[in-house]
């Protein structure tokens, strides 16, 4: 089985990304904009989003990472440096078992069933890097 090659979306990977995310935009036509914007402006945003994120690639800053099969793209994933392009109120929510199983671990709560966890991230050096 082949490895995973991991990339960053740029400009020169834009049509792996359309092929990825298919006609739709992936989730409803989302393209990975829900959540960049405040809840007034996603119920405002109409068709925009493939435009929006195309500007966002174009800009020359890589929003996120690509995986790919070969030459496919398989996967995908927003990284951002926290509060620049994500609105300030926006989390992730799901089961916490899920979480737990991907590595995150709680840090905090702000009720009883509304725990905050965090999944630290660490770059490799060097001769270690894919």
């Amino acid at each position: 089985m082949a490895a995973l090659r991991i990339a960053l979306l740029t400009p020169a990977r834009w049509a792996d990304f359309v092929g990825l995310f298919g006609p739709r935009g992936a989730c409803a036509g989302c393209w990975c904009q829900f959540p960049r914007l405040t809840s007034p402006e996603w119920k405002t945003q109409g068709g925009s989003n493939r435009r929006a994120m195309k500007r966002i690639v174009d800009a020359g800053d890589p929003p996120g990472l690509l995986a790919y099969h070969g030459d496919q793209a398989v996967g995908w994933v927003a990284v951002d440096p926290r509060g620049q392009r994500y609105a300030p109120t926006f989390a992730w929510h799901g089961l916490m078992a899920a979480f737990r199983a991907a590595g995150f671990k709680e840090v905090a709560r702000r009720s009883e069933r509304r725990p905050i966890m965090r999944r630290v991230l660490r770059a490799r050096a060097g001769a270690a890097r894919g």
